[in-house]
């Protein structure tokens, strides 16, 4: 799977480590293990980091997956995330993330990993 995460338990946030190829089944397998995750819906803040990945899906593949499997896996429940990019087209797929997802999601996008974390331990997830 192109996609890694651990937790920080001090600081009370899991950080993602995308790379490689992502297909929209990636992103769908990642959200379903983390949201089986009990030590993650208790953080609820994470911190992407997108910078050495390469989106292989449409803006409309992922809308569908969060409306169809993130949604509704967690309904009521808030979710705070900083995105970290370096490139237009994770800036832009990241941007179409942050609208489709803005239900249940504070989501903001940074180039800059000290910026992302300053925002993101300033947050925290509704109960």
């Amino acid at each position: 799977m192109p996609v890694s995460y651990k937790f920080d338990q001090a600081l009370g946030f899991m950080t993602e480590f995308w790379s490689g190829d992502i297909e929209i089944a990636d992103v769908v397998e990642f959200w379903t293990k983390v949201d089986g995750s009990a030590e993650a819906q208790v953080i609820r803040r994470s911190l992407a980091d997108v910078r050495h990945a390469t989106p292989n899906f449409t803006p409309q593949q992922l809308h569908a997956a969060v409306r169809d499997v993130l949604l509704p896996r967690r309904l009521g429940r808030d979710w705070i995330t900083a995105i970290l990019v370096q490139s237009v087209q994770q800036f832009r797929m990241s941007q179409h993330y942050q609208v489709f997802a803005e239900y249940n999601s504070r989501i903001e996008i940074f180039s800059n990993r000290d910026e992302a974390l300053i925002w993101l331990l300033r947050r925290d997830p509704r109960p």
